[in-house]
């Protein structure tokens, strides 16, 4: 069911929760300012998307498993052989 690469997918996603919730508590008012909010928000998702690029890619987690589940990847090629 969990192969490596979904493990370690998993804890590294939980890290960064870990890591962004610490951020948020320490300097979450400094950062949330009403003047700083939309850039902030802007260069979050940019930077995350990036993050999140290189870390599939570190991780070697196939495209195709990151678009759709893997029940809709199977009907869509209509192969019995992937479910």
């Amino acid at each position: 069911m969990f192969t490596s690469a979904r493990i370690r997918t998993l804890l590294v996603g939980i890290a960064f929760w870990i890591i962004g919730t610490i951020v948020i508590r320490l300097i979450g008012e400094q950062l949330l300012v009403r003047e700083r909010a939309l850039p902030l928000y802007a260069i979050s998702f940019v930077a995350m998307f990036l993050i999140a690029l290189r870390l599939f890619r570190l991780l070697r987690v196939a495209r195709y498993s990151l678009l759709a589940p893997r029940t809709l990847r199977c009907s869509a090629t209509r192969s019995t052989a992937c479910c």
